[in-house]
């Protein structure tokens, strides 16, 4: 096998000792040699083997696990494992072992940054819009709920589209329908960072928020949305209602669902069923006042 490779001019490939060159005129060649041994390796191999070596992205990564294969195995565990880099391992069966190493090096080749640019931005627009409502109602408004990128508002006005329509520079209202009732003109389409109305001039009547990602709403003409983070969408649909909800929040009282659950060990899947508490009224983000349903950032003055 070495022989043949040597004769291709691709061992120094297989072998490691030719690497993939940053330069792309040049890491054309590269890439059409290790195809080419790719296939040498993959053609003078048994099919077992084969099925082994199949996640395998170089040539050089293939010769080497043919070279440890062929290896006592015991050792190679027992070297695996000395490691200073040894994280853990699963026994499968007597002749089967998996082993997991931590990466000796990470390289920030993609723009990370990026999503946490967004989320601090989407923060500053949001900070921003209630800069903008909370001196306009002044004690008339009052977030029940905030999102990354959304805030619900119970808000008392005479007519809050009239306002929206006289800072219409402040919204996106590009979801209109063309005939809404309050004569919205339709403006800003995807215009980032505005603000947009979710329900499109219907009108939400009820909100209960018991915790981050727990929640329900009641629209008008629409199914009541609920939201319950860890409980499978099938049992938040079927076996959890508004009036739940509303009962969890008033008697503070926990209220737990059975789901059946597809889990995986040593590559053996199988099913579970399991208790989740499914609604509760502790909301572990924020500090809630005594006596009431409002909460406080925590670090807040008020906090006791």
């Amino acid at each position: 096998m070495v022989s043949i490779l040597i004769a291709h001019g691709i061992y120094e490939v297989v072998t490691g000792v030719r690497v993939k060159p940053d330069q792309e005129e040049a890491a054309k060649g590269w890439i059409k040699d290790n195809a080419k041994a790719t296939f040498l390796i993959s053609s003078t191999i048994d099919y077992t083997q084969l099925e082994y070596l199949i996640t395998c992205q170089t040539a050089h990564d293939m010769w080497a696990k043919l070279t440890s294969m062929r290896e006592p195995q015991n050792q190679i565990a027992e070297a695996m494992i000395a490691k200073p880099n040894f994280h853990s391992h699963s026994v499968f069966s007597e002749n089967l072992v998996t082993i997991e190493l931590r990466k000796l090096e990470v390289k920030f080749d993609k723009p990370i940054y990026v999503s946490m640019c967004i989320l601090d931005i989407s923060k500053t627009c949001l900070y921003e819009f209630h800069e903008y409502m909370a001196p306009l109602f002044r004690d008339k408004c009052k977030i029940m709920y905030m999102d990354t990128d959304s805030l619900i508002y119970h808000v008392e006005c005479d007519d809050v589209y009239d306002i929206m329509k006289r800072d219409i520079n402040r919204f996106d209202t590009s979801d209109y329908s063309v005939d809404n009732a309050y004569g919205i003109p339709l403006a800003n389409k995807k215009v980032p960072g505005l603000m947009k109305d979710d329900n499109n001039s219907i009108i939400m009547t009820d909100f209960v928020g018991l915790r981050a990602k727990m929640y329900a709403l009641r629209v008008q003409r629409k199914k009541d949305t609920k939201k319950a983070k860890g409980v499978k969408s099938s049992i938040v649909t079927k076996s959890i209602t508004f009036e739940d909800y509303t009962r969890c929040l008033n008697d503070a009282i926990e209220m737990t669902r059975k789901q059946s659950c597809i889990r995986s060990k040593l590559h053996e899947v199988y099913t579970i069923l399991e208790t989740k508490i499914a609604l509760s009224p502790h909301d572990d983000k924020r500090y809630i006042v005594s006596g009431s349903t409002n909460t406080l950032p925590w670090g807040h003055y008020r906090c006791k």
